[in-house]
């Protein structure tokens, strides 16, 4: 009897009942399969192969003897086996099979042990009897009342047999009672539909021999109107374990029956924990693991999810590093560099991508990717992130480095994420020229006399300029749809310093409009960008109506990650049942 396991089960101290001799108590549960009956002898403090248990159960509930129909269950040495199921044959009790036969029509499952040891009740040693009996046997389902003798033709309830004491339920008898006489035993109903789900079903992942995969699983209760408890199990030719969430201890055995579970989830509720796969040294394929979630309250209800784990042809094996690169001796970063370390089990051209955000993932800064071609091996392969993307996106560090590993066919075949050390912003190189906001725009009618129209929009680019030289802007015009309008650009010469005179003329008669006394047209106006031939900014701007308003983009390649934290490829061409027991009126 292992603590908690009885913990939900209806007992009745029997020591309670006037006449009884042995202290000790009777325990009773089921669920849709089995009926679970105990004494737990807290007053036989002796082991002795003859001590004994036993009870009768009227299974019809009619007060009648039928033939075939009614059942004892016995525990004692004194019978070959140590156990024996007698049933109703002709006002008398007849041995069906001693020991209990599992293997006979309606008995599988059939279970009896006596044990030595202590209880919940009891801390010292004492005698213990424990029966499994299947509702198939006795005809029984949840909801049903069937009768309930604490004894039984051969042997009383429970007996001590080096003193013959012996205690018997609903009263103290010595002897047999008629089936007219037994108590009443309601099976446990068990409370609306019962179900679970374990989520993901099925899931794969890489990893290389010698490395621990993770894998995080969520255990739904989906039963509609009770609260259950899930035993967890996994199954793999690899080692593999259960684990809390986090994965920092192990999952815990919540109502004692010996195996880990979710802990009681009401109804809707879910668990979440961690299967640790230990991928072998020698392994060279992959392994399955499948977990099972099983219902407390119906044991036949479960779920499972498969965890396939596979010795990849690439992965990360990290830790990673990085370091700040200073190319041209100024005392500047010009790159981020990140050393990602790799090992390879088969020989390809692989790609790495790396997406640079801010420290909490949600703002993208820069992205890099390289390929390289690998033999079987670790290796450690370089990423180089542009310090003036870093600089101009005004965001310091730690940063967060996205990791993504491709195969020649460009499929993904593993991720990782790294953060870099604390930098700041202004430890990277400054690009020789950046949009500084506000910008500006007008109307002009260039005819004369002027005829109320605009012939050229104006725009007013203010630029920061690092480094003296030409630079050209390009600028995109679209309408309020969206649809292209024209585009134009202009070259300056430059000296270094803050300058608002960056203007743009666009011609472009045809989409002028008279302004009116409701606020003018509706002008939209993109893409605003300026270059030294090597670089080429962008400006986006959002549409108001009456105004163009401009909000500029970093250089280089992150002015097309736009999207929220992805991965890209290398841009190529309740508790337990309870049972109840009754007395009958006196």
């Amino acid at each position: 009897m292992g603590a908690g396991e009885w913990a939900g089960a209806a007992f009745v101290n029997l020591t309670a009942i006037p006449s009884n001799q042995l202290p000790a108590y009777l325990l009773v549960m089921n669920d849709a399969t089995y009926l679970w009956v105990a004494y737990d002898a807290v007053g036989d403090r002796t082991a002795s192969a003859n001590d004994s248990a036993s009870f009768a159960l009227d299974t019809a509930h009619d007060g009648v003897g039928t033939n075939g129909g009614e059942d004892q269950f016995v525990i004692s040495g004194l019978f070959s086996g140590g156990t024996a199921h007698f049933v109703y044959s002709g006002g008398t009790y007849v041995v069906e099979d001693s020991p209990f036969d599992p293997g006979l029509p309606n008995h599988a499952g059939l279970a009896g042990a006596a044990g030595f040891g202590p209880s919940d009740r009891d801390p010292a040693s004492h005698e213990i009897f424990e029966f499994q009996i299947p509702l198939a046997l006795i005809g029984g389902n949840p909801g049903d009342t069937v009768g309930l003798f604490g004894g039984s033709y051969p042997v009383p309830g429970v007996v001590d047999y080096d003193t013959f004491r012996y205690s018997t339920w609903p009263d103290f008898v010595g002897g047999p009672i008629p089936i007219s006489s037994y108590g009443d035993l309601n099976l446990a109903f068990l409370p609306g539909p019962i179900g679970v789900v374990l989520s993901p079903s099925a899931v794969s992942s890489n990893g290389a021999p010698g490395e621990t995969v993770w894998y995080n699983v969520t255990a739904t209760n989906t039963g509609t109107s009770v609260s259950d408890t899930f035993d967890l199990t996994v199954v793999s030719s690899w080692t593999a374990t259960l684990w809390a969430s986090g994965g920092a201890v192990s999952l815990p055995d919540t109502d004692g029956d010996g195996v880990p579970d979710t802990g009681n989830l009401t109804s809707g509720s879910r668990a979440a924990f961690v299967v640790k796969v230990d991928i072998p040294s020698s392994a060279v394929s992959c392994d399955v693991a499948t977990v099972r979630a099983r219902s407390s309250w119906n044991t036949s209800i479960n779920d499972t999810s498969s965890l396939t784990s596979c010795i990849g042809p690439a992965v990360f094996a990290p830790p990673h590093s990085d370091a700040g690169i200073d190319l041209n001796g100024n005392g500047l970063f010009d790159i981020l560099r990140v050393d990602a370390s790799i090992v390879v089990s088969r020989s390809d051209f692989y790609y790495l991508v790396g997406d640079l955000y801010s420290g909490n993932g949600t703002v993208p800064i820069t992205y890099t990717y390289t390929g390289f071609s690998a033999s079987p091996g670790p290796l450690v392969v370089s990423l180089d992130f542009d310090g003036r993307a870093i600089f101009t996106s005004g965001i310091d560090g730690p940063y967060l480095v996205e990791l993504s590993l491709y195969d020649s066919t460009i499929q993904l075949i593993d991720s990782d994420d790294h953060i870099t050390g604390p930098y700041v912003r202004t430890d990277f190189e400054a690009p020789p020229a950046s949009f500084r906001p506000p910008h500006s725009d007008r109307g002009v009618d260039t005819d004369r006399p002027p005829n109320g129209f605009y012939d050229e929009l104006w725009l007013n680019a203010s630029l920061s300029i690092g480094l003296a030289g030409t630079y050209t802007i390009e600028s995109y015009a679209f309408d309020s749809r969206g649809g292209f309008v024209t585009s134009v650009t202009g070259t300056f010469t430059l000296s270094t310093g803050v300058h608002t005179n960056g203007r743009i003329s666009i011609l472009r008669r045809s989409c002028s409009r008279r302004p009116t006394a409701t606020g003018g047209s509706t002008r939209t106006f993109r893409r605003m960008g300026f270059s030294t031939g090597s670089s080429c900014p962008r400006a986006s701007t959002f549409r108001r109506r009456g105004t163009t308003r401009f909000a500029e983009t970093c250089t280089g390649p992150e002015a097309s990650h736009t999207s929220p934290r992805r991965r890209r490829p290398p841009p190529l061409a309740s508790g337990p049942p309870r049972s109840t027991c009754s007395s009958p009126a006196h």
